[in-house]
């Protein structure tokens, strides 16, 4: 037996997802047109899970405990609204300006003086290279 490898429940859903929406497709399609769950539950075991020993009594009774589950979730109450932005008092200066003085402690370097008229250029480059000499760095 190989290694033990342990994958998160995120990797099994995407598999999950991935699969039916492409190989395993019509599994879903074939599900709008039936009426009731355990109907869908079969022609969904049918099309997609395909189990050797089908063991309906117990699909059906998660079946029913999951249709329980999503009915108390769509009649559970709304979620909190999120926080409002935090507004910062201003600090006696206009948007996009700050004044180091008006903290009210020394600044580190002496006085502050606002020049509006500096102008600001930064450039980054970055440059890798890979030969067959082996690592990069």
């Amino acid at each position: 037996m190989g290694p033990c490898v342990l994958i998160s429940e995120g990797w099994y859903y995407g598999f999950l997802k991935w699969e039916l929406q492409n190989t395993h497709k019509s599994s879903i399609s074939g599900l709008k047109n039936i009426q009731g769950v355990e109907n869908k539950m079969l022609v969904f075991e049918e099309r997609f899970e395909g189990a050797g020993v089908k063991n309906y009594a117990s699909r059906n009774r998660y079946m029913r405990e999951a249709e329980r589950a999503y009915d108390a979730a769509q009649s559970a109450p709304a979620s909190p609204k999120p926080s409002p932005p935090m507004n910062f008092p201003p600090m006696g200066r206009g948007i996009g300006s700050f004044d180091v003085n008006a903290l009210g402690a020394a600044p580190p370097l002496g006085s502050s003086t606002v020049n509006n008229g500096s102008t600001v250029t930064m450039n980054h480059n970055t440059t890798v290279k890979i030969d067959a000499g082996g690592d990069p760095a």
